[in-house]
Parts: structure tokens; sequence; C-alpha cells
């Protein structure tokens, strides 16, 4: 239903900082994350639904890294259409400012239902093939 780019700054020295992004649709369906070189996992940041952290998924944890990107289909279901997620970061370095660089797609459930069926389908294929 929708593609959100958002580039989500974070001062120096800066302990804690929130940005909210409102995006419509039912399904959180594609995250990209570009953490660009100069980072050195001084800085992280993490997608949260009120008090509730979506990703990444394990609590009180965050994206962080150096010169990488991530790339996620989560199928994620959204709580609500519209929907306000909210970047919540860190910036441990002293002397530069850094900036996660994200790409969110959102679609109606029944778009994402066949995406699901595929996802599904390709584990059980490896399983049968024995691949990882």
């Amino acid at each position: 239903m929708g593609i959100y780019v958002f580039d989500f700054s974070i001062p120096p020295s800066t302990p804690s900082v929130k940005q909210n992004l409102e995006v419509e649709g039912e399904v959180l369906s594609k995250l990209y994350i570009l953490i660009p070189s100069g980072h050195n996992a001084l800085a992280g940041m993490r997608i949260m639904y009120g008090e509730q952290q979506l990703l990444p998924s394990v609590h009180d944890t965050y994206f962080k890294g150096n010169d990488v990107v991530y790339n996620f289909e989560p199928l994620l279901p959204l709580p609500s259409s519209p929907c306000v997620l909210t970047y919540e970061g860190y910036n441990n370095d002293p002397d530069n400012s850094h900036t996660f660089y994200t790409v969110i797609e959102t679609r109606s459930e029944e778009e994402a239902k066949p995406l699901d069926v595929l996802r599904d389908f390709v584990e059980i294929l490896k399983k049968v093939m024995r691949i990882r």
C-alpha cells in the first residue's frame, strides 16, 4: 500500500532519540536499512509501536554496524492503519552524527498472502532438498 523512505539521523553523544513515521497498510512487508561506513557500531536504531519493539525482533536490541545493508521481508502485521512507527536510537560517538537510511514497504493483508504462501513453499522445498 505504500513505500516510505525515512532517514533517521542521530546527533553526537545522544543516549536516546525518537522520531515518528506514519504508514498505511496492514502488513510491514519489506524493510531495508543502510548503515554507511563510519558508524563503527557506535549508533543503533530500532523500530517501535508504542512501547512494543517491532524490529529487531529481540527485545532491547538495535540495528547497528558499519558499511552494511539489512534487507528483510518480515511480513509483520501492523496493529492499525494508519500506524505510527517510532524510530528509536542512540549515538555513542562523541564527534559525529550518524544517519540510518531506511525504506519500508507496506501491503494490505490480501497483497501479503501470496508472499506468505511462497515463503512457506520455499521452506518446505528446502527441507525436502536438505538445504539450509
